[in-house]
């Protein structure tokens, strides 16, 4: 097995254009990739296209529980998430573990006084159909008082190599009070972006979060339909509060949603509890919550990333 390495950009904006700046006490640093051998030519698309779910996980009121979903044998994994059964519940990472099994933990929100649950899942595909691929993680990267964005938010990117596009991804965030309020592709479909938001800053004043990439060489997309579709659900979270509310990225047909993410735009009150792909593999589900809605209302946009393939 081959290694690759990736230097980690500086900061970058919520609308996907380079900035400038870094946060402070960020570094510039290279880190390695997983990455497996160049496979076969790709050229029917992926194949293979699997939803795999993991076991149904207890997370009681005030606890972070971490569960995985695993791919079945022979395949790999191009994103994952948690399908959760409570909008008071948040995701506080989401993660390729390894090429074979996605790893997600979630946090309740301690405002309930019963027991809730969610479910890992994983969308996997044959490794045959999607040659050159290899995961791409950031190093520890700050949250705190001074980063960028304002006080305890923070948002970074994992880059794919040059002439590679990505096809999921996720964070790993070492704080579990921490909410995940933005996961998607960035514009030029190369990085995987996320922004995190620290609720409980430890004494030190900052924690740190690494953003992961599933990437596969852009030449090996010849045959595919690679599309970022941002859902048109502009939606207002201004219910009795906490709200919440979903939203779905489609993908044009004869293609199949590889990933998906959610961006929030309310990122001092708001977060990402679930996301995950309908049946079928056509879209992607998001749910959002407020617990501090403004009068005027919010959104949430939820993305599909889409490509040729079969199930």
């Amino acid at each position: 097995m081959g290694v690759y390495t990736c230097v980690q950009r500086g900061a970058r904006s919520r609308f996907g254009r380079r900035l400038l700046g870094v946060a402070a006490g960020a570094a510039v640093v290279v880190v390695p990739a997983i990455v497996s051998p160049a496979l076969a030519s790709a050229a029917g698309g992926v194949t293979g296209y699997q939803i795999v779910h993991g076991d149904a996980t207890t997370v009681m009121a005030g606890q972070s529980v971490a569960a995985n979903a695993t791919c079945r044998s022979g395949k790999v994994v191009t994103s994952g998430g948690v399908v959760s059964h409570s909008p008071l519940t948040f995701i506080s990472s989401s993660y390729p573990l390894n090429s074979k099994t996605w790893r997600v933990v979630v946090t309740d929100t301690g405002t309930q006084t019963y027991p809730e649950s969610f479910t890992p899942y994983t969308v996997c595909v044959n490794p045959s159909s999607v040659p050159g691929y290899h995961i791409v993680r950031t190093g520890q990267l700050p949250v705190g008082p001074n980063t960028y964005y304002g006080p305890n938010l923070a948002i970074g990117d994992s880059y794919c190599g040059a002439q590679e596009v990505v096809i999921g991804g996720g964070v790993q965030d070492h704080n579990t009070s921490s909410l995940l309020t933005i996961t998607r592709p960035t514009t030029d479909d190369r990085a995987w972006e996320v922004e995190v938001h620290l609720t409980t800053p430890p004494l030190s004043g900052a924690d740190y979060y690494e953003v992961s990439s599933v990437c596969i060489p852009s030449a090996d997309l010849t045959s595919y339909s690679l599309d970022d579709n941002p859902g048109s659900y502009g939606t207002s979270l201004t219910q009795a509060m906490p709200s919440n509310t979903a939203g779905s990225g489609y993908c044009a047909a004869g293609t199949l949603a590889v990933a998906g993410g959610a961006t929030n735009h309310d990122q001092q009150n708001g977060f990402i509890s679930s996301i995950s792909p309908a049946t079928g593999g056509q879209y992607w589900l998001a749910t959002d919550t407020d617990i501090s809605p403004p009068s005027y209302g919010e959104s949430f946009d939820v993305t599909a990333v889409c490509v040729t393939g079969t199930t």
